[in-house]
């Protein structure tokens, strides 16, 4: 009998470990997948997901709360959460009766450095360019989802017309090349050159753009602008529509639909479009002082 009552509880005690090693498994497959994006805070806090179901005895103070690098969530016993992860568009799987902190269940947002870019976006800023040259301001060193994007930048004074380039880096897609020729402008004024190609850009291509200022009267050519784009690939550009139509089906405020939107955008590094949404948001809401200090913080990185 004796024997028998000790094998029954090392049966129970193997099937409870089996069934936490099953609720656990969705965490650790969580890959810490790099991004080129600066580090995003947010009230104090670097916004990485949302956690999708809460529990009133847990930690959380609201259903639908946001999940920061410091969150602490505790759920209770026979309970199991989820969040929603912001840097690889994963729902995860928070176990029942355990405690967690937000930075071990979602990848962060982390600044890479590689052996071609640096720390520094591609060919970065000099003094210079930024005051001789026609300065790119979109697409700057940024991804996108646009296949027939705007380009605009800066205009020279003396400039009679801009040769603009767009070249495939991975040698798969053909470069391209316009000419703009600007009405009576003066120097800082924007460009806008609607997409002037015929075929749009390959989803998940990297190029670089380059505009030049060509004189007429002396053929000087005015210091070049160079920028890197980034086509988002279909699967991520389609993972990315799915996590924002989910977290529109939450109850939450258009603030903190625009700060989750803010913080997918800048984990795919796609800053023209978090810029715009920003731009947008401060016209009608101009004494918002936390999401102008993040459009400011965004421009600054950009150096627009």
């Amino acid at each position: 009998m004796k024997l028998t009552g000790y094998l029954g509880l090392c049966v129970q005690t193997l099937f409870g470990l089996i069934q936490f090693f099953e609720i656990a498994q969705p965490l650790r497959a969580i890959e810490h997948s790099p991004s080129l994006a600066g580090n995003l805070t947010t009230d104090s806090c670097q916004r990485i997901g949302r956690v999708l179901r809460a529990n009133d005895n847990s930690l959380m103070s609201a259903e639908n709360t946001a999940l920061c690098v410091e969150t602490v969530i505790q759920t209770p016993p026979g309970r199991q959460l989820s969040a929603l992860c912001f840097e690889n568009l994963e729902t995860v799987v928070i176990p029942a009766g355990q405690t967690w902190h937000g930075g071990d269940l979602c990848p962060p947002v982390a600044l890479v450095c590689d052996e071609e870019r640096g720390c520094a976006p591609e060919d970065p800023r000099s003094p210079e360019e930024l005051q001789d040259s026609p300065r790119i301001v979109s697409p700057y060193n940024t991804a996108s989802i646009d296949d027939r994007p705007t380009f605009s930048w800066k205009h020279i004074a003396g400039v009679d017309y801009y040769i603009l380039r767009v070249e495939d880096l991975s040698g798969s897609d053909q470069n391209r090349e316009s000419r703009y020729t600007p009405s009576a402008m003066t120097t800082g004024d924007p460009i806008e050159f609607q997409y002037p190609f015929d075929k749009p850009l390959t989803p998940g291509n990297e190029y670089i753009t380059t505009v030049e200022g060509i004189s007429n009267t002396s053929d000087r050519r005015i210091v070049r602008s160079r920028s890197y784009l980034k086509m988002l690939d279909r699967k991520t550009h389609s993972q990315i529509d799915r996590a924002i139509a989910q977290l529109d089906r939450l109850d939450l405020s258009p603030r903190e639909q625009l700060l989750d939107r803010h913080a997918i955008y800048i984990s795919h590094e796609l800053f023209d479009l978090a810029i715009v949404m920003l731009e947008n948001w401060i016209a009608d809401h101009p004494h918002d002082s936390e999401i102008v200090g993040l459009l400011e913080d965004l421009k600054k990185n950009q150096q627009i």
